[in-house]
């Protein structure tokens, strides 16, 4: 028996928090490339975000541009310019909406069957890409946009003139990430879509496959290549490009104009803006430093500093104080032309020492042994969706994504995290052809599988669904991408990415939608049903969500990315799934710095499942070393990717399930009456607590209060307590002859109620129990909580 005081102690450590966020005066810029290089291999990128490209082959930086210098691609497959994954870094991808803006001048347009391409973007093949054109197989000069199945073509201005040869112009594709309006430009329809503008002005589509409709984009997340596909292919432009400027957002006319017209001269440019601190408590002294060229005036506000009288060649900086949360703007004027860049340094309250969830079970997953790793001998091992249905001779299946020519089907009779005790079903596995399927839920004996903003469709035996599933409805991608799926009583919930991460593949956050049907008519619910970012800023990316509901509580676990810090992922919850979900911490994250080990880069894309007969909960997640130890690299990879299984501390499988969830406790330190950690709480009553036995932070919940009714007081305690384990007791008593003896206390001097989920998550209540003698009487009481666990016989 383990018995302990009533007795609590609340500590506050002082600290704050530190956000650094940077944007351009024009909207949404996110990279610019001036090809002022000369030599070298390296397209820099002058935005100040970092999104340097690279000369792929023998292309000419030492030609002639519209500014200085110009870019000459050159002619050939393997010769092109290639900013990596840059479609994402951007955040142009999917639907999202974008401007990309250039000058170039060209010797020749090609022709029907070797268009030249000046930008490329998104994947080659069909209904993913965006690519920007230079043709002439119409018999005229005109600069086209190939886009997911369709085309359309522009002539130089509204009159009809073609392109001249060896003449810069100015190019300005604008999408306003809703639907490509394929009327022509200025017809009753043209609401929402696509502009094109040549020197500043819009222009009218011209010819092409307009498709007769409105088509969304499905831009696919690649390379950002110039005069050449996204992959080098096509890379026949023989011409020259300058000034590429990208932005995640569409601009206006007025803003494109100056684009197009402006004296070169006139633009100011800043190179860079920043602070030299990451954290600082409020009234602290921070240095801004700053490098900015062509200005007539140079200042930072709030304060009206001068700049331009603290710079040398452009280059300065001064010493602030921040007191409080602060942006701090540097504004660049060349003759009423203004270049903008900002800082804002955030000071935050000291963070609370018990925030919501911390020392949840919830957040506390293990491996079941070192190296979990299913599946090291079939290559890109990643994406796993998994299900459990017990009326199967088969009762476990799981989908595991490979490459784009097919995954892989495996089953089992009983859960193993080892391949070994699987059987390989189909090899490849067809489904749609993507690379990655995102999630799965069954629903009234049909399979619905989410995919790239499609759903698709499967009734019958698993083993037999190879090539036979059905694109059977769509969800809204651009708003709602990477999701998990979750169905509870007639209605489909989909939690995805929302927002654009700058950093990252994911989102700023996760948007929740619901549905009947699960194959359209969807609703928005909330676009902040996940926010890691809730003071704004864009510090965290997530996605790749998947949900649980146990005993009335919903858990979500998802991505979550950062500066310098690799895929890890997070538990989150609430007791309404329509209203937001509250974090509660890390549950799983990579082994870092470590050699040997198969997730010692990034853990990732967790799909999540009660399991029977290990009476605990299991997640399945991508695993990636980048180290080429203990699997080498596969291609594609760069890195070795496998699935990896990992079990909840949280179980109903009684202590000692419970303890196989702490391996470093063994012997005399996984026993019910010890106290490994020093937190004045045995094993026994952390298990009946829901805490933690080896985190001294982490300690049975035992809160004084004091209980009015009908005009009289009465003394209590507030607890948390298992529900699953009938050996397991854990409740309040009283000394009701006012003696601290061990025979002085009973339970039935008092009166407990349940006041429903406890904050240690599901399997666990918190409980008021209270003294049924006043405080105004004269007796004298003590209360404690008594926890026992019998065990098996």
């Amino acid at each position: 028996m383990s018995v302990t005081m009533t007795m609590i102690s609340l500590t506050r450590v002082s600290g704050l928090c530190f956000a650094v966020l940077a944007s351009q005066s024009l909207a949404g810029l996110v990279a610019h490339y001036e090809f002022e290089e000369t030599t070298g291999t390296v397209l820099a990128d002058s935005s100040g975000n970092g999104h340097d490209g690279t000369v792929v082959g023998s292309g000419d930086l030492n030609v002639s541009g519209f500014v200085g210098s110009g870019y000459q691609p050159g002619v050939g497959a393997s010769n092109f310019g290639s900013v990596a994954a840059g479609v994402s870094t951007f955040g142009i991808g999917g639907n999202s909406a974008r401007t990309i803006a250039f000058w170039f001048n060209t010797p020749g347009f090609g022709g029907s069957t070797d268009q030249f391409r000046l930008i490329g973007t998104g994947s080659t093949g069909a209904g993913t890409a965006f690519n920007i054109v230079a043709e002439s197989g119409t018999g005229a000069n005109r600069v086209g946009i190939r886009y997911g199945n369709g085309n359309v073509y522009f002539d130089a201005d509204n009159s009809g003139s073609a392109f001249a040869t060896g003449t810069w112009y100015h190019v300005a594709v604008v999408y306003d990430g809703s639907a490509l309006d394929l009327e022509s430009i200025g017809t009753a329809s043209d609401g929402t879509g696509l502009v094109v503008y040549v020197d500043g002005v819009e222009v009218d589509s011209a010819a092409g496959n307009l498709n007769n409709g409105t088509q969304a984009l499905n831009t696919a997340l690649t390379a950002f290549a110039f005069g050449a596909n996204e992959d080098g292919s096509q890379g026949l432009y023989p011409g020259s490009l300058d000034e590429v400027r990208v932005y995640d957002e569409a601009l206006d006319a007025a803003q494109v104009a100056v684009l197009a017209g402006q004296d070169p001269g006139s633009i100011p440019q800043i190179a860079s803006f920043g602070a030299d601190v990451t954290n600082v408590p409020a009234g602290s002294s921070v240095t801004l430093s700053w490098s900015a060229s062509n200005y007539d005036s140079l200042t930072i506000d709030p304060g009206g500093i001068d700049a331009a009288a603290l710079s040398t060649g452009g280059a300065g900086n001064t010493i602030v104080t921040v007191n409080e949360t602060t942006t701090f703007v540097l504004t660049a004027d060349k003759a009423g032309n203004l270049a903008t860049s900002s800082v804002e340094i955030s000071v935050q309250p000291p963070p609370d020492p018990f925030p919501t969830g911390a020392g949840s079970l919830w957040a506390e997953w293990y491996r079941p042994v070192d190296q979990p790793v299913f599946s090291t001998t079939h290559g890109n091992n990643h994406d796993a969706v998994i299900f459990f249905e017990p009326e199967l001779e088969y009762p476990y299946h799981l989908i595991v994504s490979h490459e784009t020519s097919g995954a892989y089907l495996w089953r089992a009779t009983s859960f193993s995290w080892d391949s070994a005790d699987w059987e390989l079903v189909a090899d490849p596995y067809v489904i749609a052809g993507h690379y990655e399927y995102d999630d799965a839920v069954k629903v009234d004996g049909t399979y619905y599988l989410y995919e790239s903003g499609k759903v698709y469709t499967y009734s019958g035996d698993l083993a037999a669904s190879s090539g036979n599933w059905t694109q059977s409805g769509t969800f809204p991608s651009g708003q709602c991408d990477d999701i998990g799926v979750f169905y509870e009583d007639g209605v489909f919930h989909i939690f995805g990415e929302n927002g654009n991460y700058p950093d990252g593949f994911d989102g700023l956050r996760l948007s929740h939608y619901t549905s009947t049907t699960g194959l359209g008519g969807w609703t928005l619910v909330d676009t902040h049903a996940v926010d890691p970012n809730p003071d704004g800023g864009t510090t965290y990316g997530v996605g790749d969500a998947t949900i649980v509901k146990v005993d009335g509580i919903y858990y979500l676990f998802c991505d979550r990315e950062s500066v310098g810090v690799p895929y890890r992922v997070t538990a989150w919850t609430t007791t309404d799934i329509n209203q937001p979900f509250e974090y509660l911490g890390v549950a799983l994250a990579p082994r870092s710095g470590e050699t040997d080990d198969w997730d010692n880069h990034r853990i990732q894309d967790a799909d999540i499942l009660y399991v029977p007969e290990l009476k605990r909960f299991i997640m399945v997640c991508n695993m990636m070393d980048t180290d080429g130890i203990p699997g080498g690299s596969f291609p594609g990879v760069g890195g070795t990717r496998v699935v990896g299984t990992f079990y909840s501390k949280v179980t109903d499988g009684g202590f000692d399930s419970y303890m196989e969830g702490f391996a470093g406790l063994v012997g005399p330190d996984a026993a019910m009456d010890s106290d490994p950690d020093n937190d004045g709480a045995t094993n026994e009553e952390e298990y009946c607590a829901g805490s933690l036995p080896d985190d001294p932070s982490s300690f049975p919940i035992r809160k004084l209060v004091t209980i009015e009714d009908g005009g009289l007081h009465y003394p209590g305690v507030i607890f948390d307590r298992i529900t699953v384990d009938p050996m397991a007791v854990r409740e309040g008593e009283t000394s009701a002859s006012g003696g601290l003896t061990a025979g002085s206390f009973v339970s039935g001097a008092g009166t407990e109620s349940s006041t429903g989920p406890s904050t240690v998550g599901a399997f666990y209540e918190k409980v008021v129990y209270r003294s049924l003698t006043p405080m105004e009487s004269s007796d004298r009481q003590f209360l404690r909580i008594r926890s026992t666990v019998t065990p098996a016989p």
